[in-house]
């Protein structure tokens, strides 16, 4: 699959990391933050991602973190509402298609959600991109 990127400053990004060997594979962009999807291959490096993570905050002025790309479902959930630990990822099905429930602790329910939520509606992006047949993504207590 190939990246295209119009802005400027999400090609520098693209390069920073295609300066370690990287290449990522999307982003998701809010007006005060970016995440970028990586493979899971590139989980070893995450020493160097970090440090590239820096630089990458400097270009784009915004907060920047890593998720990482499965294509497990369950596992690609884990890495979207990292650090909340999930108790289990329940599918449904609706008339329109799948319906991806993740069920954290009623405690770390705010941790996975994320400020403004956001964590959530870059799980609907991601997840509706890469796997089309799932409908919407809730987060249960």
């Amino acid at each position: 699959m190939e990246l295209r990127v119009e802005d400027p400053r999400l090609l520098q990004v693209v390069s920073l990391f295609g300066a370690l060997g990287i290449c990522p594979m999307d982003f998701y962009e809010t007006e005060d933050r970016l995440s970028i999807l990586l493979d899971e291959e590139y989980l070893p490096n995450l020493p160097e991602i970090r440090s590239t993570l820096i630089y990458v905050r400097r270009v784009v002025r915004k907060k920047t973190d890593v998720v990482f790309f499965s294509e497990d479902l369950k596992k690609f959930c884990e890495y979207l509402f990292y650090p909340a630990k999930i108790k289990r990822v329940e599918f449904r099905n609706s008339q329109k298609g799948k319906i991806v429930i993740v069920h954290v602790d009623f405690w770390q329910k705010g941790l996975a959600l994320g400020a403004k939520s956001y964590k959530l509606y870059r799980a609907r992006f991601f997840i509706r991109k890469y796997f089309p047949e799932v409908e919407n993504v809730y987060v249960q207590a």
